[in-house]
């Protein structure tokens, strides 16, 4: 009886401290979050991989608060045919980082491309505000990972998986490489001359921003492995620049858009991850902040500040 009575109690206590755990767990949310949100945030995959139509599902928010920060900020004009090409060839663009962020964290199971992936899909939600505004057909619609109008990118998405496969290391090369690429082509098409349009134009800042945060991140967990990256777009000027430099915090996207901080991650660390305006950074239940509304996992790059407990 009494052996039949100590196992009782046992399982009792760790059903308590399962439910306290989840309780503290919800606590450190925040007022604006929930459970079911970060469930939606990570997919509903029982093996705790990310599903892509769940971490849609989360960034539905942002979306509208993106859109409405347009609305209300920047005059609407009829764009002009360059400004329809810059508009597709970057929404695309931005989904293929996505798309490939996505393939490379299920094949590695390494946080960054988890992280940066879902900052990816605040960069498109931000490019289709713009697609939404001026009336314009979405290019990407509902079209599955590796799918594109832009025959280009199909080309690369199946080029860029096949490297990052290789190793880790090949992996993370290709984030940077993505990342250089990208922070390329939108410094060109936004000092071409050709986009008039001052919507377009702070999106465009807002991504190179966050372009620059992701490189940084890529290229440190590079350097962290024994790995380096050369540049293959932007100057060598600007890259030592840019991975010298720290991450970049804050928007100048819309007036009073305040910056994006982590919840209290398990374990009392406090994530650092202060976001660029478009992303929600959050180290809730998992330790873990995000860069550019991103940051980069505790379990490899940088661990959160130690929180209050």
């Amino acid at each position: 009886m009494k052996t039949m009575s100590l196992k009782l109690f046992t399982v009792l206590v760790l059903i308590i401290g399962m439910a306290l755990s989840f309780v503290q767990c919800e606590k450190d949310l925040g007022p604006s979050e929930s459970i079911m949100t970060q469930a939606n945030l990570r997919g509903n995959s029982t093996n705790g991989k990310n599903t892509h139509k769940g971490r849609a599902n989360a960034h539905a928010n942002t979306n509208v608060d993106i859109c409405m920060c347009l609305a209300d900020n920047y005059e609407r004009n009829v764009l002009n045919e360059a400004e329809k090409s810059a508009l597709s060839f970057m929404r695309e663009e931005e989904k293929l980082a996505r798309d490939v962020y996505y393939y490379l964290f299920e094949k590695w199971n390494y946080p960054i491309f988890n992280n940066i992936s879902r900052a990816e899909e605040r960069h498109m939600a931000a490019l289709l505000c713009l697609y939404e505004r001026n009336g314009l057909e979405d290019p990407v619609g509902n079209n599955a990972p590796g799918i594109f109008v832009n025959e280009q990118f199909t080309r690369l998405y199946a080029e860029l998986i096949e490297k990052g496969a290789v190793s880790l290391s090949e992996a993370l090369k290709v984030g940077a490489t993505i990342e250089d690429v990208d922070i390329y082509d939108l410094m060109n098409l936004s000092e071409g001359g050709d986009i008039e349009d001052e919507a377009i134009l702070a999106i465009f800042a807002e991504l190179t921003k966050g372009s620059r945060n992701h490189l940084r991140a890529f290229n440190r967990s590079l350097n962290g492995i024994g790995g380096s990256y050369t540049p293959q777009f932007m100057s060598s000027e600007l890259f030592e620049e840019i991975i010298n430099s720290e991450r970049e915090r804050g928007s100048e996207l819309c007036p009073g858009m305040i910056n994006c901080t982590g919840n209290q991650g398990r374990g009392g660390y406090q994530g650092d991850c202060t976001g660029d305006g478009i992303g929600n950074g959050s180290g809730a239940c998992t330790s873990t902040c995000f860069a550019d509304g991103t940051g980069e996992g505790p379990s490899h790059d940088q661990k959160g500040k130690r929180g209050p407990k």
